[in-house]
């Protein structure tokens, strides 16, 4: 979780939140699954641009990995998290 947490929740949390310092140890799981919830319902309005910007040759190096990560989180992560939970 830590890997997609500097790269993404920090973002949504610092402007959610812009006079509180984000410690991802500190968050609740029911915090934490509100973040992903909406990552995964926006991810159909920039699926397109994600793919594109990976598709790009141009796109090298830490952007790619950011992107990329970005991908597997919306793709496989999240939605295998939230299949385990619902079936647990």
């Amino acid at each position: 979780m830590e890997i997609f947490a500097d790269d993404f929740l920090a973002g949504v949390f610092h402007n959610l939140f812009p006079a509180h310092k984000f410690k991802i140890n500190y968050m609740s799981h029911t915090t934490v699954s509100t973040y992903l919830s909406f990552v995964r319902l926006s991810y159909p309005i920039f699926r397109e641009q994600l793919n594109a910007a990976l598709a790009n040759p141009e796109v090298e190096g830490q952007p790619k990995i950011v992107l990329t990560n970005l991908l597997y989180l919306c793709e496989y992560f999240i939605p295998v998290v939230m299949f385990v939970c619902v079936h647990s």
